[in-house]
């Protein structure tokens, strides 16, 4: 809020302060606390960069910071005879002699505060190092831009809601603060948890080895003297050492790389050269020559990530004074590791933007990995074993603020929801409390339970990925680290997992016991050594009766301690065959002696096989099968027309001499014993004579010559829809040529001129069912089978009557094959009299029971060439049948004029559709128990019927209804061409 009009009034102002300080007893102090301060921000910068200031948290704890590092904090009021501020998201008390107030309003003097930046998809942070200096403050990009925040300039000391940059913002946001509250930011609804400040370090880098790499490639060797050269380094070849601890001890490479680059400078500082110190570790404000020292920098990485963090910073019950653990995350001086790692207040928000910058470099790879949830309040709440309030607590979140968790997964159960989450302790095995100072992490094991309710913010982030536990077992060696433990690493799925080679004096390395390939399950390597003065041993083959080549029956290899003996050559024995030997060849470990195993040579028999009038593949009736002693015989199967193989006679055994079996044989259907051909069918006519369905047209057999010389014979199958029984039907096949209705076409040369048939089907001898039809041609080796439709639009009955049975016949058009359908029953469901091409239609709109257990139904049912004008007279029906007895019960649907909406034809037919639509409640009370098919009949000047079916997939699961003791409810058979049908229990 610079304001450089006031220069000359300041000046003014100061002199006056001068001369006023000269008149006893008053002073001018570094407080100027006065009463009329209300907008104010408060000014840490008052001592020297060696000294921090102390205060108390608002939880009562204790906390320090460092004015050179960032100057300006919040005035929020008094409390306690203390100066109460907000300073990178911490509330505190600070003693008021040890900081300034500065007004803001009105601004006296000249103030300069810390302030964020969005532009480019990019937020910045602005940290004033001196309220008194322009341009003094020192810009990071810590992170994304936050979702529907504008570019420009806010101010904000949380980093979490955000402010306009004015007085008039500034005001806001100090309100907003003294009540606790964020309803005047810009993103008062939409809090921003910058993603690379609160991910907790229990979590595992997508980024590899080969990528340190590459970001270490602008050095070629580490330091050789301080100040180092630009081609050097203290994080030259630690590229493996940040993914292996990262792994072992669950702290994410990212951000200890991040922070090593912070503290060291780059890797280039004083104490990373003098102690391979890389992280500042014992380094305080007032002694930075109080470093800790390590022999390599490896050792250093190690160190930080075990102990410091893993078994320090991330310990609920650390022992050093006050506790480390506040959280996981970098964070800033209200929670995480910043409240006690440094001075500065901002040190969180710089190790963020270090790892901010690699992600962006590498093509965002980490970002938004995890799925985060924060504990925005100061509750103290437990983490629990299992997802139950009664379940073993873990530890608890402790009471500071914007406190992050790694969501793993959620469970819901009678107390809600709960999400699993990533514990950032390390727990004994069985997960019943927290192991300390083990800095050893396993991401497997190591999780907890919170409450759903307890965070106020869940992240965006992706699934967690499968991770393995992989161990590698050093066998006697010890790692360049100084382990000589197994070394047990968690990697996700399909990453390779690394580590150094372990050493072991008087022996080499040579290998793992396997290769070490990407993970896919939990899996141990284990060192494998080569003895640098290996024992030698001497191991012995003996041929066991039989001789080598050389005609000797022993063989001596001199195998080293370790090494498994090799003997290629194997030992012959007369009338014997040579199996291998009397136990598996293993590493040498002492002499030893391997006997040389045999099985006698069998001998072979003559099986033969007589097809009993049937034949094999080589057109003979009996085929040899040369047989070893003690084996069952393999002959292939003999085929003979018209019959089925079963077997052999007497049953086959194995073969212990000569022996001859004879093949047996059942008689076979057509459909089993001949050889289908995929023939055509054309459909000419389906009448009605004397009570009888009269049926012509061809069905061809394809490849074979359809003429008076070939013998072929037809069939109309009739199969029950129902129970699947099957009644076959003689055909007449058209012989005179004169009778023929018209040629048939042949696509390969063949005469198909005498494919013709007639068929005479007497409903009067059929079963009451529905029935699909089909129709059957064959010869004594070949069969065609179609099934009969009329996509020809052919002449075609719509109803027969017989003299003690009738048939309604559909066309399934609206099936796949389009066959024609019989309805055979005792009566006419109806007198279907109208076009044999379209089939009624019928749809519902509203299908209910109401209140008084009457079934309500609104639809329309229409056919082409029906007239439903209202001045005719329509009738309609609801048929309900059973499906075991035929039983129908038939109620009125009536008509109404005021239909939802005009139906149309595919075609139009040119009438009046106005009375298509009926509106009924039906009294289904008389129907007994019993399944039901349900058709709906109209009539007017033709009538149709039709089962009523759902043709766009609703449900009627819900539409149910008890009257009396029965129980109504309707399914829909898929099977049946999605038809309706009503069950009564």
């Amino acid at each position: 809020m610079k304001k450089r009009s006031k220069q000359f009034l300041q000046l003014i102002l100061c002199s006056v302060l001068v001369c006023l300080s000269f008149i006893p007893p008053y002073h001018l102090t570094k407080v100027k606390a006065f009463d009329n301060t209300s907008y104010a921000i408060v000014n840490f910068r008052t001592k020297d960069c060696n000294t921090n200031t102390n205060f108390t948290m608002e939880n009562g704890k204790s906390g320090y910071t460092n004015g050179c590092y960032g100057a300006d904090a919040a005035f929020l009021g008094y409390g306690n005879g203390k100066v109460k501020f907000k300073l990178s998201g911490v509330i505190g008390y600070v003693n008021p002699n040890e900081v300034e107030l500065r007004n803001m309003d009105p601004e006296i003097p000249t103030t300069y505060m810390s302030s964020y930046k969005i532009e480019n998809g990019v937020i910045k942070h602005t940290i004033q190092l001196d309220v008194n200096n322009y341009k003094s403050g020192n810009t990071i990009s810590i992170g994304k831009a936050p979702d529907g925040i504008s570019n420009g300039t806010y101010y904000s000391y949380d980093g979490i809601y955000f402010y306009e940059a004015s007085l008039n913002g500034f005001k806001m946001m100090i309100d907003d603060y003294r009540e606790n509250t964020s309803r005047r930011a810009v993103n008062a609804n939409q809090p921003f948890y910058n993603y690379y400040s609160y991910l907790p370090a229990r979590t595992i880098s997508n980024y590899t080895i080969n990528d340190i790499a590459v970001d270490f490639s602008g050095w070629s060797s580490k330091m050789t003297s301080y100040p180092a050269a630009s081609h050097e380094s203290q994080l030259y070849g630690e590229q493996q050492a940040f993914i292996e601890y990262q792994n072992q001890y669950g702290v994410n490479a990212m951000m200890i790389l991040g922070l090593a680059k912070n503290e060291s400078g780059m890797g280039k500082s004083s104490i990373s050269f003098t102690k391979n110190n890389l992280f500042g570790i014992g380094a305080y404000d007032s002694n930075t020559g109080a470093a800790k020292a390590f022999g390599t920098v490896r050792e250093g990485i190690r160190y930080y990530s075990k102990n410091l963090v893993s078994e320090g910073y991330m310990d609920p019950f650390d022992a050093i004074a006050g506790g480390r653990y506040h959280g996981g995350h970098f964070g800033n001086k209200g929670s995480g590791m910043n409240i006690k790692y440094a001075s500065d207040p901002f040190w969180g928000e710089k190790e963020a933007s270090y790892y901010y910058a690699f992600d962006k470099a590498y093509g965002m790879q980490d970002y938004n990995k995890y799925k985060i949830g924060i504990k925005s309040n100061t509750g103290n709440y437990a983490i629990k074993k299992d997802a139950s309030t009664s379940s073993q607590t873990l530890y608890t979140t402790g009471t500071d603020r914007n406190i992050p968790f790694v969501i793993l997964g959620q469970v819901s159960n009678g107390e809600g929801t709960w999400y699993k989450v990533q514990t950032d302790p390390t727990l004994h095995d069985g997960r019943g409390s927290v192991r300390q100072d083990a800095g050893a992490y396993d991401f497997n094991n190591n999780y907890g339970y919170i409450h759903s309710s307890i965070l106020s913010y869940v992240s965006n982030g992706n699934q967690v990925k499968p991770r393995y536990t992989i161990d590698f077992n050093p066998n006697g060696g010890v790692y360049p680290d100084g382990e000589t433990t197994t070394k047990r690493l968690t990697v996700e799925e399909y990453t390779v997992p690394n580590v150094l080679q372990p050493t072991r004096s008087g022996y080499q390395f040579d290998g793992w016991s396997e290769t070490v390939s990407s993970a896919q399950q939990n899996k141990t390597y284990t060192a494998k050594w080569k003895n640098l003065n290996p024992t030698k041993y001497n191991i012995t083959f003996d041929a066991n009766g039989g001789t080598f080549s050389d005609g000797s029956t022993t063989k001596v290899v001199v195998t080293e301690e370790g090494k498994k003996p090799v003997m290629t050559e194997q030992p012959t024995k007369t009338g014997y065959l040579f199996v291998g030997w009397n136990s598996e060849i293993v590493t040498a470990t002492g002499n030893k002696t391997y006997q040389a195993v045999y099985e006698k040579v069998k001998e072979k028999y003559n099986i033969t096989f007589d097809a009993d009038g049937g034949t094999f593949t080589n057109n003979k009736d009996t085929l040899v099968v040369v047989t070893e002693e003690g084996s069952l015989p393999n002959p292939e199967t003999p085929k003979k027309a018209g019959y089925i193989f079963t077997g052999w006679n007497p049953e086959l055994k194995t073969a212990t001499g000569n022996a001859t079996y004879q093949a047996t044989w059942k008689k076979g259907t057509i459909e089993e014993t001949l050889i289908k051909k995929d023939g055509l069918f054309y459909f000419n006519y389906l009448k009605s004579e004397n009570g009888k369905l009269k049926l012509q047209g061809y069905q061809t057999i394809p490849g074979i010559d359809n003429n008076l010389n070939t013998n072929i014979t037809y069939e109309v199958v009739l199969e029950n829809l129902d129970t699947l029984e099957v009644t076959n039907i003689k055909a007449t096949r058209i012989t005179n040529k004169n009778e023929i209705p018209k040629p048939v076409y042949s696509p390969d040369g063949k005469d198909y001129t005498y494919s013709w048939f007639d068929a005479t089907i007497d409903v009067d001898s059929l079963k009451t069912g529905n029935y699909k039809m089909y129709l059957l041609a064959y010869t004594d080796t070949y069969y065609s089978k179609s099934i009969i439709n009329n996509k020809t639009y052919n002449q075609q009955v719509t109803n027969v009557t017989g003299t003690n049975q009738a048939a309604i016949i559909n066309n399934n058009y609206d099936t796949s094959t389009s066959f024609v359908e019989l309805k055979v029953r005792d009566e006419l469901l109806a007198s279907k009299n109208g076009s044999y091409i379209y089939n009624q239609y019928d749809k519902y709109t509203t299908f209910e029971f109401t209140p008084e257990a009457k079934l309500h139904l609104r639809g329309n049912s229409y056919s082409y060439g029906m007239d439903l004008a209202p001045t005719k007279s329509v009738t309609r029906k609801i048929i309900f049948e059973n499906q075991n007895t035929y039983q129908t019960y038939t109620k009125d649907l009536g008509t109404i004029t005021n239909g939802n909406y005009q139906v149309f034809l595919p075609v139009s037919d040119n009438l009046d559709k106005t009375k298509a639509w009926y509106d009924k409640a039906i009294d289904v009370s008389d129907i007994p128990v019993g399944k039901y098919t349900i058709y709906v009949t109209t009539s007017s000047n033709i009538t149709d019927i039709l089962e009523l079916t759902e043709k766009i997939g609703r449900n009627l699961d819900s539409v149910t209804t008890t009257i009396g003791s029965k129980k109504y409810s309707f399914t829909i058979n898929k099977a049946r061409g999605n038809r309706i049908e009503m069950i009564v229990k």
